[in-house]
């Protein structure tokens, strides 16, 4: 009887990627960064450039963890990542323009 409690609790605690949060995530930052660099300077086209590029490769990375079956929390930094793109972009163009 304790066996087969143990097993329970071990699937339990083995648990796969949350896909839902994951992308929404992932439309929440889209919707955010089209909102934060939706401007016609130069500078605004690219970072949403380098937005999008940051969902794509979120985006691939979500699917590769869905084909190989992957467990953990390695979704919570993709999802913390979009969640504060705009914020992490927009300091990066920061320090560029003041580092010349």
């Amino acid at each position: 009887m304790n066996e087969s409690q143990n097993i329970g609790d071990e699937k339990e605690l083995v648990r796969g990627w949350n896909y839902t949060q994951t992308f929404c995530a992932l439309a929440v930052a889209f919707v955010l960064q089209d909102i934060a660099f939706d401007s016609l300077s130069i500078n605004d086209e690219s970072k949403f450039h380098l937005a999008l590029a940051l969902d794509g490769l979120v985006l691939l990375r979500t699917a590769i963890a869905r084909g190989t079956n992957e467990t953990g929390r390695g979704w919570l930094f993709y999802a913390i990542l979009l969640y504060t793109s705009v914020l992490w972009i927009e300091g990066a163009f920061w320090v560029r323009v003041r580092l010349g």
